[in-house]
């Protein structure tokens, strides 16, 4: 066959060979099985191939997050010539911790990939053999034999788009981890899960995150964690965070960095004395609630947004406890995972 033939024209060509064969054996039919999967696979990428290249646009992602010690992105109409940088005043020592969810991506990367190609396979392949099985019976007529090849070659034509679709659902997974770490260095103490209905509308797998949808999960060993500001019935995010490298999860994270962001029913009896404690000292100065403006990001598949690049940072995260400010609104770092 010639080198150019298209993967569409290849399987129909051996398929209507089979048909002017028919009646087939069942050692024909073997043979014919092996035949055309070695077809598909000398068409389609290799989970192996795949694996080294994820490895190394990982690799290239990470060395620019260490040059620029934090997560580059480009903001239309900043000051900076759109040259931004999301990163956190303990980076350096962060980055064992970056490189530690480097290890933990890319090994889910190649757990997921070797499921996702077995199944994407296993499914062309069954649509093959029972197309094969049924020459067994009887001399099958090549024009009555049309439609289902001309289907099986779509089908084929499916196939081979796997690797795309599967690096389509995994494309922003590393950046969102990194995301995800830099704002919990600085000074998260809890971060709101918010669902996605795309999580239900993919072929493969069916996910079922709606239930973690609004819920509130607390940082552990965060400054409010160690004071003892929280329940002891609180989730932990890491407790749940594993479920954000599904396989195509489009849910997202708004990290929350002030006691008055984390819901009553959440705090200790420490934590909302605490609370009640620094708001009758603002209400007895006589003085509005301060507010520290901050950035407000939106990390996503299509770019980032900077809705007010020009705030001020943040206080420490060892002085946030002294300050009744509103930051849900002011500083979210929302990442599509």
């Amino acid at each position: 066959m010639a080198e150019d033939v298209t993967p569409y024209k290849a399987i129909q060509f051996a398929l209507n060979n089979l048909v002017k064969e028919s009646p087939l054996s069942e050692t024909q039919v073997e043979q014919a099985t092996q035949n055309i999967l070695a077809l598909v696979l000398s068409y389609s990428d290799k989970p192996e191939d795949m694996i080294l290249s994820y490895k190394e646009r990982c690799n290239n992602f990470l060395d620019t997050v260490k040059k620029n010690k934090g997560l580059p992105f480009h903001s239309i109409g900043s000051e900076n010539n759109g040259d931004e940088v999301v990163s956190s005043e303990n980076f350096d020592q962060l980055l064992p911790c970056l490189e530690k969810i480097q290890e933990q991506v890319e090994n889910k990367y190649k757990e997921q990939i070797y499921i996702y190609y077995k199944q994407s396979l296993d499914d062309f392949m069954n649509a093959v053999l029972g197309f094969i099985s049924g020459l067994q019976k009887e001399k099958i007529n090549l024009k009555d034999a049309k439609v289902n090849i001309q289907n099986i070659g779509q089908d084929f034509r499916t196939f081979l788009r796997w690797s795309k679709t599967f690096n389509i659902l995994k494309t922003s997974c590393f950046s969102s981890e990194i995301s995800n770490a830099i704002s919990i260095s600085s000074g998260a103490i809890g971060a709101e899960w918010h669902y996605s209905p795309q999580d239900e509308q993919i072929d493969y797998p069916k996910f079922e995150h709606i239930d973690y949808d609004k819920k509130v999960y607390i940082i552990r060993d965060c400054w409010a964690d160690e004071k003892g500001f929280f329940s002891p019935d609180v989730t932990y995010l890491d407790e749940v965070s594993s479920k954000l490298l599904d396989l195509g999860c489009s849910c997202s994270l708004v990290f929350l960095y002030h006691l008055r962001d984390i819901p009553d029913s959440m705090l200790s009896e420490a934590g909302r004395q605490k609370l009640a404690e620094v708001r009758q000292k603002i209400r007895d100065a006589g003085t509005e609630i301060p507010t520290f403006q901050a950035d407000k990001i939106n990390i996503s598949s299509t770019g980032i947004d900077i809705n007010n690049h020009t705030a001020s940072a943040l206080p420490p995260a060892n002085e946030r406890e002294n300050v009744d400010a509103d930051f849900s609104h002011l500083r979210q770092f929302r990442v599509i995972l």
